[in-house]
């Protein structure tokens, strides 16, 4: 009988400490936050779900974007809270298990490379917490890896389209996403499933991108 998994795991945060510490990821603004920021509203506060080490944070905040971020890994948030930029806040948080009215003003919610990283129950909770806690015409804006990525299918299967090699991934249909925002709340603005701006080295990650508002 298959174990399903649910993620993040205590491997898991080990996992990415790990890989935060030794300053592994990339530092430059991810092509996904450079070609969202023109929909951005920079009224209002931008809150980033799994910030890892910060380089889309400080990319929003360096555009005069208010940013607060959040990670469950305590490394990626020690370490982004020394760099001393001003209009970005980091907290230490599970972005799946947020309280309601946690953050005030929010007018945008951005998730870049997360909600594959949790599995489907705490990534439907995360798309609620989005909906109650966005503020009325919010700008929602998700990137994730979908089932047609090249690592679906490798390491062990977990369930739910959950994959664990060095650590958890879960797959989605771009389809069952779009439909899961809209039951939400939100209209659809932009959808795409990109092949090629999300690569990195040798990881040649397929991905959905969506931007959505809140209505």
């Amino acid at each position: 009988m298959k174990t399903i998994q649910s993620a993040p795991s205590a491997e898991d945060n080990a996992y990415w400490d790990a890989y935060y510490k030794s300053k592994g990821a990339p530092a430059i603004p991810s092509n996904f936050a450079q070609s969202i920021l023109s929909s951005v509203d920079k009224s209002k506060t931008l809150l980033e779900l799994g910030c890892g080490n910060g380089r889309d944070a400080f990319f929003f905040a360096r555009n005069n974007v208010q940013t607060v971020a959040v990670d469950l890994s305590a490394k990626a948030i020690e370490l982004n809270g020394s760099s001393g930029h001003d209009n970005v806040a980091f907290e230490v948080g599970d972005f799946t298990a947020l309280e309601n009215d946690r953050f005030q003003n929010i007018g945008n919610i951005y998730s870049r490379f997360t909600l594959h990283s949790v599995d489907h129950e705490s990534y439907e909770r995360t798309l609620d917490w989005c909906k109650n806690n966005l503020q009325a015409d919010g700008m929602l804006f998700l990137e994730a890896r979908t089932v047609n990525d090249p690592l679906c299918g490798q390491g062990t299967d977990v369930g739910q389209g959950g994959w664990v090699t060095t650590h958890y991934r879960r797959f989605a249909e771009i389809k069952d996403v779009m439909k899961d925002v809209e039951e939400r709340g939100f209209e659809l603005i932009h959808v795409s499933e990109n092949f090629t701006d999300s690569w990195y080295k040798n990881d040649h990650a397929v991905c959905y991108r969506i931007t959505a508002k809140k209505v």
